[in-house]
């Protein structure tokens, strides 16, 4: 897993106090409970646009701020979209449960796939703490395949992986 390099936390020390009154602020616009799970969503989209950030198309601060206020603007705006749909079918979203959630036959999809699709089912199933992020907004995407990455696998080997386990998935 990548971690946080020194000039990446001298960057963030620099935009830090933005980051975190853009996050904030959001949380208050929005009603949200916990303005404090915005603000370490924040810190993870800061670290994708310092790290995707291209100098040709401006300069990090603008990206970092634009990055953080549309992606917690979507996060909201996803969250009011569940809520409202939870309300519409007469839901308690504090009283749902993984239990009312479907099943699926883990034992029955493993034994459809071959070594790597298993991996990839076991690492979404038991992913290691802390490498994923809680949320699987568009900060988090990607996560699976960077840490194939790192575990050296190729791009090609991760998705046809993850194609496999899609293919054994629908067949049920």
């Amino acid at each position: 897993m990548t971690r946080t390099s020194a000039a990446e936390a001298a960057i963030y020390e620099d935009l830090e106090d933005r980051v975190t009154r853009i996050a904030r602020g959001i949380a208050s616009q929005a009603k949200y409970r916990d303005g404090e799970e915005l603000v370490s969503h924040a810190r993870l989209i800061f670290l994708e646009a310092v790290r995707s950030h291209d100098p040709a198309r401006g300069t990090l601060e603008r990206r970092v701020v634009f990055l953080v206020r549309n992606r917690l603007k979507d996060r909201m705006r996803d969250a009011q979209r569940r809520s409202a749909i939870l309300a519409q079918a007469d839901v308690d979203p504090d009283t749902v449960t993984c239990e009312d959630a479907p099943r699926f036959d883990r034992d029955g999809l493993m034994s459809r796939l071959g070594p790597d699709g298993r991996a990839v089912v076991d690492l979404v199933l038991s992913c290691p703490a802390g490498l994923a992020a809680v949320d699987n907004g568009p900060a988090s995407r990607g996560w699976l395949r960077r840490y194939l990455g790192d575990l050296g696998w190729a791009a090609d080997r991760a998705a046809a992986a993850f194609a496999e386990v899609r293919s054994a998935l629908s067949r049920g």
